[in-house]
Order: C-alpha cells, then structure tokens, then sequence
C-alpha cells in the first residue's frame, strides 16, 4: 500500500482537508461522518474524486483489510490530538449463511430493495453469491435515526456494508428456502462501499423489453440473475466432478496447444497469423492428434476439460469456442469407454438428484436412422405416444398414382409415421403449413418437382386425399400404421436415406408440438442410450443404401485409380471392426467403424472411437481411399512417425461439456450456461471483440484485408 501511495502522482498528496473528509459512511444517527478522524499510519485513509451519479451520497473509499477477509478491524479514535485505539473484530458472515449465528455480524453485498413503511422503519435486502439476507432499520437501534431519509438516496445495486444483531424471525415469516431465512439483521449501521448508477435495463425482472444486443452488451449485468448465477455455479460444480472422478480413475489431466496446424479435419477453422511470412497456427477444433501422440509418449489414461474452436457462425445453437470433456485410453474397448463413461453420467446427474440406469442400451445406426429417421434417436416415451417410423413400400406395388408409381419403379421408398390423436393435437392449416416447411429445411420440394414427397394426413374427416390415394390405399395404410379416426400421418416417398430424414425432423418437431401444448409429458425422463455400428466411410448419400439389421449393402469394387468418392463417416483416424479389416482393401464402403455416440433424448451429447494405431493401415486410410493430395497427406507425417514408434491400441470419446451442462440446468440455450457467449455472428458485444487490426498490426504480419467472402453483417444474430 505505501508503494502504491509513493507512486500515485504528487498532486494527490496534497489533497486538501476537505477533500479527504469526503470519506464518510451512514452512521446510525442519520448523518455522514468521517469513519475515522486520525487514521493509523499503517492504515492510510485516501479519498479520491469520483464521479458520482444523481442523488448519490459520497462513498468511503479507504484502503483498508479486503472485503473477503473473515473477520474487520474497527478503530476508534478520541477527539484529542493524542488519540488511541480501541481493536475489536466483526465476524463478516455471507448474506446466505446467517442461519444458526448470533450476535453483531457484517454483510457485504448489492442493495437489492428496500421498503419503508415509514418515516422509522425500513427494511433492506442484500445478497452475494450465496443468498440474500433481510436487514431491519429501526429508531430502536443504539443511536436512534429517521432511516428512510438517508436509505432512500441510495441507487439499488450499489454495493453496501451492514453491521447489526442477529435476531430470529418472528413466528410464520420464516423463509425455510433461505440460508437466511430464520433471522434478520437489526441493523446499527449501513455503510456504501459503492455507489450503483442507473442501470441500462431492470436486469432483475424475468421478462426484459430489451433487445439481446443490448444483453450481450451489458452481460455482467445479466450474469446477476438467478438463473445464469445458478447455471454457471452448477458448471463450477460439475467441472469439479468430472476431475475428481477421473482422477479417481487414475487418468492424468494434460493440457494440450491452443496453437495447432491446420488439418484437414472437416469443419472451418480459425486461423493465426505469425510474424513468419505465409505461416499461420490454428486453433484446434479438438485435442484429437496430441492426445494419440500422447499414447504414444506413455500417458495411458489421460483427460482435459479441453478448450476448442470451429468457425461455424450462422448456427443459432453453436459456439466459436466451446469445452468438451476429452480422454483416451490406451489398451481400451468399446465396452471399457462405455462404461466408464456411464459411471461419469451417473455422477453428473446426481448432482440434479436424478437417478439413472446402467447399462444404456445399443442401437445400431442403422436401425436408429430406419425407426427414427436420425442417429440422434429420441426414444422417450407417453402412454398414448410411441411413434415410429415404418416403411409402406411393399402398399403401393400397384400404385395408381403417377408420381408414385414410377418413384417406386426407380426404386425409390415410401415411409411412413403416425400420431395418435392426443388432446388438442389436430392438424390445423397453420401447423401443416409449419411442418412443410420443416420438411423444405431438410430437402423436401414439392410434390411436382423431383427429390423427396411428402404429404400430411389428417384423418379428423376419415377422408383421402384427392388424387394423391385411392380409397383402398387408404384403408391399407390405416389398417398398416394402426391409424384410427382423428390421427395424424405423414407420408414420404424418395430416395431411402432422404425420406427416413425427412419423416426424423418432423417427428422431433411434432414431439416439441406435443409438449408445448400439453398434450403429453416426457419432463424427467432421461433416455440415454448408445448408437454403435457406423459406417466408417460414406460416399455421397451412401445412407440411403443401409438395410436395418443388416448394415450397408454391398457395392461393387471400386478402380483404385478413380478419384476417391468416400469421406470419413467421423475423423480418418478411426478404426474399422476387426473382422471387416479385409474390406478395407476390396470395399472399404461396406467397412463398419469402432465408432459409439451417446445419446440422450435425442441429443448428441459425446462420440468416440477406437483408433488406427498401425502406421501402415493409417497412412493406407489417408492416401488410398480418403485419396488426400500430397501436400495434405504430408500434414499428418508427425502421427504417422508416432504410431511406428511402438503405439498402443487406444481409443477414447469427447463429450460436450457446455451441451451437458445446458441440459442438467434446463437451459433453452448454450447461452445461458457460458459466463461470456458469443453471438450467432461470432460477435463479443461487450468488449467489442473482434476488432479490426491496425495497419501496423497488418503490416507486421504481411496481410493485406481483402473484402469477405461471407457479409457477417447479413447473418441475423
């Protein structure tokens, strides 16, 4: 503190007698007075100007012990020139955790209201992350005083201090959900530690009429809600579990580079540029080659609360950066990720007092994307609501529709899902207008076009659609589907894969329908499940050749030296099973993957796999048929030397940390469980981030600004 009172410039030394009897607090007597008229040498008092809002009383500003600290000194100092001092402490208690003290206590926090009933009595609210505590101002005090004349100035949010008795509750006001709520503080004296000025919105109202730039603006602001305080303490906690448990475990927490290499490894990165010409770093969109390498290097269990990066503006639910829980095992199955990973989920849960049943059950992806129309399977169920998707094909051999007919003469498919009627829940012209355009978001045209058809029945009137199905087809798809007077169904017909998809949207979106209004109830069911059994290579809509229960049919060999139609279904480091191993080199698309994803009502919430640990069969994988350019391959030499050093087999799984935590806080956003999100252009509005480089910064680098290939001010936040 002396240093810092030696370095503050000379002028501020001679501050005047008035100006350093600025420092004064609320007194019980109602009047602004000096705390301390001789401070002690060893606690210099210092008021310094400060700008201060209408109606806003001056405020101490004393270097004295931290706010935080346990315990405060009080000096009180005589009137005479040779004073001394009197050392007593106050035990500083948190606003939430007054229950079971007694005697005089401080509390420190924001000023959330305060009511006055009249010219003697008023009572004050102040909280901090703990709670909030309930204090009384009354004539009855020590030093009698009008307390709403002086408490009635101070702005609400400013930051105070107050010292009182703790007293019980009377009889039937006892706040049982409170920490605090058995007592109240008869408060002695008030002090403002700082003084709060109008704020931009009522941030403390549950509906704010404010638009969201304005939020993301004033985001500290916000981050004083109740909901985003819990969510982001509940992410503190769960953070804590996932380490304790893996340690636990005896993994190792290791952290990788932020600052990688561009990979070719499917989604946009972010770039960095160097001060070495045409050289740039890339931020990771995951850990995935350090924690292999890291196998490699002996670190058999290793995990991270890992910070990645993607550049997918545009999308409302994502995030430029975002947090997974990442590990990998080496000398791991399947079967030994999974359940490790299940005993995480259980103890995440937990912590919400939810109960959940081990083991999940497997779902093969197949079988997912042919009963739910996706590999993202809800499979929560309502007494009256367990719709799956079932192919018709085989109904319409004879079609007499047209169109149909030569659809299913190409060998395309018709799939069909319904609804039973539930409540309220009948097709009204607005709601079928809706659902097609559903449908049109995932690549559905209209019927006079080529792609996929689709049609909604609504069979409140028991009656077929003009020209699209005779009556009898009608009468066998009822009897088919199980349809009965006032269900709803919805029919594609189209290419197999584009037609299961199709039907998977608009069942999740007729489920959202459901529970928005009322009409069934899946709150509380957690359904948690695996879905195992991919395709480790998908050439352009390969999907729409998969037979449930039976995988992808077969293809006929490939030329070697064509140009390669096959991506990796995941990541090319990725295993196929050990008894498709031949495959690989005769027809690598019918090749099933060691790859699982865990799921839980219908979100994706982590993917793992085992990996390639041979050198040769890897670098066979990037060079023969992902077919990457030389240049590309050559990005991946540094893995390919590691795994002929002696690599293990291992194998591991990322899962969403920000996506778990959203759906254990029932958060209708990623946003509302990141203490500072960014917006759907990518934008930090608070710190105004990004901000456009200095000519002498690009210089230094050697860039030149060119104008963007995508117009971020088009994207809609």
């Amino acid at each position: 503190l002396l240093l810092l009172m030696q370095s503050l410039p000379a002028h501020l030394h001679r501050l005047s007698h008035s100006q350093r009897s600025t420092a004064r607090s609320l007194s019980p007597s109602g009047s602004l007075s000096s705390p301390s008229r001789s401070p002690s040498p060893s606690s210099p008092s210092l008021s310094l100007p400060l700008i201060q809002s209408k109606k806003v009383p001056s405020r101490s500003f004393s270097l004295s012990p931290c706010p935080n600290s346990t315990t405060t000194t009080t000096t009180s100092s005589s009137s005479s020139s040779s004073s001394s001092s009197n050392t007593t402490t106050t035990p500083v208690i948190a606003c939430g955790q007054l229950n079971g003290t007694t005697g005089t206590v401080k509390v420190r926090g924001w000023l959330s209201s305060y009511r006055t009933l009249n010219d003697n009595l008023t009572f004050l609210s102040v909280r901090d992350g703990s709670g909030e505590a309930q204090a009384i101002a009354t004539t009855e005090t020590s030093q009698p005083w009008k307390a709403n004349k002086n408490l009635e100035s101070l702005p609400l949010e400013s930051v105070v201090e107050i010292t009182g008795v703790v007293n019980q509750r009377p009889e039937g006001q006892v706040n049982e959900a409170s920490g605090s709520g058995a007592v109240e503080l008869q408060a002695s004296s008030v002090k403002l530690l700082n003084p709060a000025v109008e704020l931009p919105f009522p941030y403390h109202q549950e509906q704010i009429s404010v638009g969201s730039e304005a939020l993301f603006k004033h985001r500290y602001l916000q981050l004083r809600q109740p909901n985003l305080q819990s969510n982001i303490r509940l992410r503190s906690k769960l953070s804590k579990i996932v380490r304790d448990y893996f340690h636990s475990q005896d993994f190792t927490e290791i952290e990788t580079p932020t600052l990688f290499k561009s990979t070719p490894e499917g989604a946009r990165e972010f770039l960095v540029p160097t001060r070495t010409k045409g050289h740039f770093y890339s931020l990771p969109q995951s850990p995935q080659q350090y924690k292999q390498l890291l196998m490699v290097g002996g670190f058999e269990r290793y995990f991270q609360l890992a910070r990645c990066y993607r550049d997918e503006m545009g999308r409302s639910d994502r995030q430029p950066e975002f947090t997974q829980i990442d590990l990998e095992m080496a000398f791991a199955t399947p079967q030994i990720i999974q359940d490790l990973i299940e005993g995480l989920l259980k103890e995440l849960w937990a912590e919400k007092g939810h109960a959940i049943s081990l083991p999940f059950p497997r779902m093969k992806y197949d079988d997912a994307v042919a009963l739910y129309g996706t590999d993202r399977p809800d499979t929560r169920s309502d007494e009256k609501f367990t719709p799956l998707i079932r192919e018709v094909t085989h109904l319409f051999d004879n079609a007499t529709n047209a169109t149909i007919k030569a659809k299913v003469a190409e060998g395309e498919e018709l799939h069909a899902i319904s609804f039973p009627s539930v409540g309220s829940m009948y097709l009204t012209s607005a709601m079928e207008k809706e659902l097609f355009l559903e449908l049109q978001r995932n690549g559905v045209v209209p019927h006079e076009e080529e792609g996929v058809h689709a049609h909604i029945f609504n069979f409140k009137k028991n009656k077929p659609r003009r020209g699209l199905l005779t009556e009898a087809e009608m009468e066998s798809l009822k009897e088919f589907m199980g349809c009965e007077k006032g269900d709803a169904l919805y029919l594609t017909c189209g290419k197999r894969y584009d037609a299961l998809k199709a039907l998977g949207s608009i069942r999740t979106k007729t489920i959202e329908k459901l529970q928005e209004s009322g009409d069934i109830d899946l709150r509380g069911q957690f359904n948690f499940l695996w879905v195992v059994d991919f395709p480790l290579f998908s050439p352009p809509e390969i999907e729409e050749e998969l037979v449930p229960g039976e995988g992808p049919k077969k293809s006929a060999p490939r030329d070697k030296d064509a140009p390669s139609p096959l991506v990796s279904e995941h990541h090319p480091f990725t295993a196929p099973r050990d008894k498709d191993l031949p495959k690989m080199f005769t027809n690598p698309e019918d090749v099933i993957a060691q790859h699982y994803d865990v799921v839980v009502n219908g979100m994706e919430i982590g993917g793992g796999s085992i990996r390639v640990h041979d050198p040769f069969l890897q670098e066979y994988i990037l060079k023969n048929i992902l077919r990457l350019p030389q240049e590309r391959l050559q990005t991946f030499s540094h893995l390919l030397q590691a795994l002929s050093h002696g690599a293990p087999p291992h194998g591991g799984i990322a899962l969403g940390f920000d996506r778990l935590v959203s759906i254990l806080a029932e958060a209708e956003s990623l946003r509302e469980v990141i203490a500072f999100p960014k917006t759907v252009r990518g934008r930090e509005l608070m710190t105004g981030s990004p901000s456009p480089a200095t000519e002498e910064q690009l210089e230094e680098y050697g860039l030149q600004v060119r104008d963007s290939v995508v117009d971020v001010e088009t994207v809609e936040e």
